[in-house]
């Protein structure tokens, strides 16, 4: 073999596997592209997995241009793989823009049904601003990414310049939510204060009522800052138990560093105060995660679990704090855990946030309650790998009886959920019935507001 046919054959090899690594990468990508995984990084993905797929199809041609006689197979082979990896990723593009000028162009009368059961986060105001001019969100998630670096001044202004987006479209007022709790989980802070746990309150303080007065001045307290930047909607207090469960690899819920008390009486007395304090400042708080994450000991922003446990058992004792502070005025959280044990024989259990047997069933007809539901981030992978995914998701919470509809880490991912929306109006496979009571509770809920 002479020198140059050796050095042809390494320029063909590395071409070779050039083409396959990238054919790989690029259905990677084009699989996971418009999934939570990549929410943060997509704007920069995009791109990198066009100039990809370019290279790709590129390299595959030279490659089977130096294609010595005995890789001809083996270099159309990888030509076509590469060829085929591109219209993937063309594909998923498509469908992408093809799903936002729909929900988009949509009548807005009808957008509107659905978009006001939408709450949507965001990365840049911009995004926002056709989603709510066609009233196509009925309220806005702020969160760290959208205070950071930002005063108190400068947050209360894009606050601001959001409901007045709404107002000139002649839309009610947005729904303003942040997770504001406390200790780990506090959203706003920079630039407001961030306050102490509910639990570092209840383990300085002995004395039972003494411990309710520092709660509810401690939520004035909160109340007042969220007021300032223009929040109605705290997601806090947490209400689920703490069962001494500490798992390493969870590392966003750690609900058991987050709870309130390991005693059903005690956790139901502060929310419950904590959620008098909040009203007293105009500011609703949120009972969460119903029907409790305390037993749950893996994380479902990343997989699915079972609360397995019997429901007299849960009713008498998980759902004490839930049930203690429901007729405060606040709103429920419900999570993604699936409540019961799984038939090997029949069909998976929903999430609870998808259930019927869960909203409408035990909160709605068994504890009569007539407050707002709303939904855990729909972009948590409990509900993002069911069949149908995050829009099948979306149709069956809000059919089962929730209000607010919770699409915050990803923001793209609320055209699928609209688009769900509409195409469930459209087949009228969403009940007349409850989507006019949920419309009513959020009416109460911007007139008590008011």
């Amino acid at each position: 073999m002479t020198a140059r046919a050796g050095t042809g054959r390494l320029i063909a090899g590395f071409l070779h596997t050039t083409t396959f690594l990238g054919t790989v990468a690029v259905l990677w990508l084009a699989s996971r592209l418009y999934t939570p995984l990549l929410a943060s990084a997509r704007t920069w993905c995009i791109p990198l997995a066009i100039a990809l797929a370019v290279g790709t199809v590129l390299a595959a041609v030279t490659a089977l241009r130096r294609s010595q006689a005995g890789f001809r197979v083996f270099g159309w082979s990888l030509f076509v793989a590469a060829i085929a990896a591109a219209f993937v990723l063309a594909s998923v593009l498509a469908r992408a823009h093809h799903v936002r000028t729909h929900v988009l162009a949509a009548d807005p009368a009808l957008l509107a049904v659905v978009g006001r059961h939408v709450m949507i986060g965001y990365r840049d105001i911009a995004e926002l601003k056709p989603l709510i001019a066609r009233g196509a969100v009925g309220g806005v998630f702020v969160t760290a990414r959208n205070a950071q670096g930002k005063s108190v001044a400068e947050l209360r202004s894009e606050i601001d310049a959001l409901q007045s987006i709404s107002k000139a479209a002649g839309r009610p007022p947005l729904i303003i939510a942040t997770d504001q709790e406390g200790g780990l989980v506090s959203r706003l802070s920079p630039p407001l204060p961030r306050p102490v746990s509910l639990a570092r309150i209840v383990g300085e303080t002995a004395d039972p009522m003494e411990r309710l007065a520092k709660v509810r001045q401690h939520a004035r307290s909160v109340g007042q800052d969220l007021a300032s930047v223009g929040v109605g909607l705290n997601f806090a207090p947490l209400a689920d138990l703490d069962f001494g469960i500490r798992n390493p690899a969870d590392r966003l819920s750690r609900i058991g560093e987050r709870a309130i008390s390991a005693d059903p009486v005690v956790a139901g007395a502060v929310a419950r105060a904590y959620c008098e304090g909040l009203a007293a400042e105009h500011v609703t708080c949120t009972l969460k995660h119903f029907p409790g994450l305390g037993r749950v000991a893996v994380d479902t922003h990343w997989e699915g679990a079972n609360l397995d446990v019997p429901l007299d058992t849960l009713a008498s004792h998980d759902w004490r704090p839930f049930r203690a502070a429901a007729s405060s005025g606040g709103a429920i959280m419900v999570g993604h855990v699936r409540l019961g044990r799984p038939d090997k024989q029949g069909p998976p259990l929903p999430p609870a946030s998808t259930s019927r047997q869960v909203i409408d069933g035990i909160l709605r007809r068994e504890w009569a309650f007539d407050g707002l539901i709303v939904t855990d981030d729909l972009n948590m992978y409990a509900i993002f790998d069911l069949p149908g995914g995050i829009g099948a998701a979306a149709v069956a919470s809000l059919d089962a009886g929730a209000d607010l509809l919770l699409v915050s880490y990803d923001p793209d991912q609320v055209y699928p959920v609209l688009d769900a929306l509409l195409g469930a109006i459209a087949e009228r496979r969403l009940d007349p019935t409850r989507l006019e009571a949920s419309r009513r509770r959020l009416v109460g809920f911007h007139e008590r507001r008011r």
